[in-house]
């Protein structure tokens, strides 16, 4: 039996996620979102701050972050490394995966890469919000096997399904960002931990990564069948002694943990 309005907003209330300090507030947004996107800021268990506004997709990332995909936004292995230690954020969107590494390990930093402009601006926002900006490099760029640029396709509506464009009628319609290649981004650092969901700019970075002798220590690998050779991808990530361990892996969305097992 279908449910009434009343009672499906009573039921997005209860189920709103328990690790919001401020879970009223969120459950409130949550129970209106049939009719109303009301904005509000949700508390993190470790005191990050996430505004929330107009935009569904961030309230899925954010319940994502520190509760279905927790063990690979923020995985255990990283309690195992040096206090300070760098990550890289390849496809950060607004900022909410970046804003809780931050906030778990007080000396990491991160280079967070996000090619559209309006993401970009909200990512930077969220950083000052909860005062991230000094340990937060911002690449406004999509990672492609070469530099230069390529068409961004907004069109989808939800932030999430932002995409970049190489070529064809279409990609010359579409505003052109700067695509940088991975190497060009690190400037000879290293990350120890990856988490990519780059809408297909995984099988240019980690190619790169590998075949010059950059092996982060994890890597969270939100992969795209569609834009790429997937299971040539997973094959590499093996032959370099990788541990890949399919985490809240679905058909239409896989997604794994990859660990190297030399650690």
């Amino acid at each position: 039996m279908k449910k009434s309005p009343v009672h499906a907003a009573l039921e997005a209330f209860r189920t709103t996620p328990t690790f919001a300090v401020n879970r009223r507030v969120w459950g409130l947004r949550r129970a209106l979102a049939p009719w109303i996107r009301l904005p509000c800021t949700v508390r993190g268990p470790d005191g990050a701050l996430f505004p929330l506004g107009a935009d569904p997709i961030d309230d899925l990332i954010l319940e994502g972050v520190y509760g279905r995909f927790a063990d690979l936004y923020l995985p255990n292995a990283l309690a195992l490394e040096q206090p300070e230690f760098l990550v890289m954020d390849a496809g950060a969107h607004h900022g909410f995966a970046a804003i809780a590494l931050l906030k778990r390990h007080p000396l990491a930093q991160v280079i967070a890469v996000e090619p559209s402009p309006r993401s970009a601006a909200v990512l930077r926002r969220n950083l000052a919000i909860n005062g991230l900006t000094a340990r937060a490099e911002v690449v406004e760029a999509a990672i492609g096997s070469e530099s230069g640029n390529v068409a961004l396709d907004e069109s989808a509506g939800a932030s999430w399904s932002t995409h970049t464009v190489s070529s064809g009628t279409e990609a010359s319609l579409l505003p052109q960002v700067p695509a940088m290649r991975v190497l060009t981004i690190l400037r000879g650092r290293r990350p120890v931990f990856v988490k990519c969901n780059a809408e297909g700019g995984e099988y240019a970075l980690f190619p790169e990564l590998f075949a010059a002798g950059v092996f982060p220590n994890s890597v969270a690998l939100f992969a795209h069948p569609d834009e790429g050779d997937m299971e040539g991808l997973l094959a590499a990530f093996r032959r370099h002694e990788y541990d890949v361990r399919p985490t809240a892996w679905t058909e239409k969305r896989p997604r794994y943990l990859c660990v190297r097992k030399t650690l």
